[in-house]
């Protein structure tokens, strides 16, 4: 298994990291596994608030074989 991992900066703008996530011509699937689109904006202004770098981090996986949603556990 692949895993990719990328900080994006807090001042940068979610829009771009949504647009990325919902283009179906450049990503073979796509599963956004918790929150929704309010929340990377939400993130975006809370780090800011509080002076950190980053605020969002876009993570990949590239398994092999394909990961059904219960072998995910929760991250916290």
């Amino acid at each position: 298994m692949i895993i990719k991992a990328t900080r994006i900066v807090a001042a940068d703008s979610w829009h771009g990291l949504w647009r990325h996530l919902m283009r179906t011509d450049e990503n073979e699937d796509v599963r956004i596994i918790e929150g929704q689109k309010f929340n990377l904006n939400q993130a975006v202004l809370d780090a800011v608030s509080h002076g950190c770098g980053y605020g969002l981090r876009h993570v990949m996986l590239n398994p092999e074989l394909e990961l059904p949603r219960s072998s995910l556990k929760p991250v916290s």
